[in-house]
C-alpha cells in the first residue's frame, strides 16, 4: 500500500509539472474590480485541443496577494472599499512549482471602462466584416472574433489599444483609429476596421464612417 501511495504521489506531482508547464490563467468572474467588489477566482489551463481545464487545488500553492485586496479563502479575492482607481492589485502563485502571476488595476467607482465582453447588435454604413464578439482587457490587450469563429476558445485577431474616455479617441494596436463611446449602456464604435481585406485607398472617396452598437 505504501507502494502505490508513493506511485500516486509521484503521478499527481508529474501532473502539476505538465499544468505548471501550459499556458495557465487566473480568471476573475467579474470584468471590472472597482472598490470594494469581490469575486471569485478561477484557476485553468489550456490543454492543447482539450481547450480549458481547471487547475487541481493540490497544484498551486504558495497564493498570495498583493495591493489593495484580500484573499478570502483559496478562490475569493476582495477589493478594499478605500483602493483608489488605477491602483494595481497582484495575484502570486505558484502552479507545479512554477512561478505565475496576474496583475489587474482598480477601477474606480464611476470610472468608465472598455474592459469586458461585447457583442454586435447592428452595423451601420460598415463595408468591412465585423466581428460577433469584441474583448478588451485590462492589460490594454484586445481580441475580435468573427461569426465563423465563434466556437470555444477560437479568436479570430488581437492586439493593444488605447481609449481616452474623455474624448472617445480609440486606437486599435496603433493603426485603425476610431471612436468609442457609451450610449445608454451600449458601447458605440466608429471609424475602426477589423477586416484588413478592405482598407481605404490614396484618393478613394472616403464613405461614412463604420458605426457598430455593442451590448
Amino acid at each position: 500500500m505504501l507502494l502505490t501511495a508513493l506511485a500516486l504521489l509521484a503521478a499527481g506531482t508529474a501532473d502539476c509539472r505538465h499544468i505548471g508547464g501550459s499556458l495557465r490563467a487566473a480568471q476573475f468572474d467579474r470584468a471590472v474590480l472597482r472598490p470594494g467588489d469581490e469575486t471569485a477566482i478561477e484557476f485553468v489551463y489550456r490543454d492543447g485541443p482539450d481547450g480549458e481545464k481547471a487547475i487541481p487545488q493540490r497544484c498551486i500553492t504558495s497564493l498570495r496577494v498583493k495591493g489593495p485586496a484580500r484573499l478570502r479563502g483559496a478562490q475569493r479575492l476582495q477589493v478594499r472599499p478605500d483602493a483608489k482607481a488605477g491602483e494595481e492589485i497582484i495575484l502570486s502563485m505558484r502552479v507545479g512549482g512554477l512561478p505565475y502571476s496576474r496583475a489587474v488595476k482598480v477601477t474606480g467607482r464611476e470610472q468608465q471602462v472598455l474592459t469586458g465582453s461585447w457583442h454586435l447588435i447592428e452595423s451601420q454604413n460598415c463595408r468591412a466584416r465585423m466581428p460577433s464578439e469584441i474583448r478588451f482587457f485590462d492589460n490594454g490587450g484586445y481580441d475580435f472574433t468573427f461569426p465563423e469563429a465563434m466556437v470555444e476558445t477560437m479568436t479570430s485577431g488581437s492586439g493593444s489599444y488605447t481609449w481616452d474616455q474623455a474624448t472617445g479617441a480609440l486606437s486599435l494596436g496603433g493603426e485603425w483609429r476610431g471612436t468609442a463611446r457609451f450610449e445608454n449602456k451600449r458601447l458605440v464604435m466608429e471609424g475602426v476596421f477589423f477586416d484588413s481585406r478592405w482598407v481605404p485607398m490614396p484618393g478613394e472617396p472616403i464613405p461614412p464612417p463604420c458605426r457598430i452598437v455593442l451590448g
